[in-house]
């Protein structure tokens, strides 16, 4: 049972991968792009932002649905060898806490800018306040899976 070890091993960087390119992603979005497109006029710099947000849409849909699968089946895995602590009923609940607030994000305020003429930077403020409660969980989230 020593080559099972190896295919939980690789679960578990993959599920750590992807959750790190998720946290990632949406850092350099708020700290980075966020704040490099204060002097364009506001036509170009709603282009960007909408642009950058589409590709982190795309990006962090894959690595949801990635990491909530690895942590399903981790979670099955430790439960059925009755290893299960409270740290992974807390990863679990903090993953579908993220989905949920990247949903929210998502269906309303990037679809409100992508369909608007002018979307105003109140869009784009209430879409980095949800990135950065994301953040908040991703790293809680991290550091409950090396507990």
């Amino acid at each position: 049972m020593a080559h099972m070890n190896f295919y939980w091993g690789i679960i578990t960087s993959i599920n750590s991968i992807a959750l790190s390119i998720w946290i990632g992603s949406i850092f350099f979005y708020c700290l980075s792009v966020q704040s490099s497109v204060g002097l364009l006029d506001k036509t170009l710099k709603s282009s960007v932002l909408l642009q950058n947000l589409k590709r982190i849409y795309q990006l962090n849909g894959f690595n949801a649905f990635a990491i909530l699968i690895c942590q399903l089946i981790l979670f099955i895995h430790h439960y059925f060898d009755k290893t299960v602590n409270w740290s992974g009923y807390a990863a679990i609940i903090t993953t579908i806490l993220m989905i949920i607030f990247h949903l929210y994000s998502f269906t309303s305020a990037y679809q409100k800018a992508n369909r608007s003429i002018r979307p105003k930077t109140d869009l784009y403020n209430k879409i980095c306040n949800i990135f950065k409660l994301i953040i908040f969980l991703g790293i809680i989230d991290i550091l409950l899976l090396n507990f």
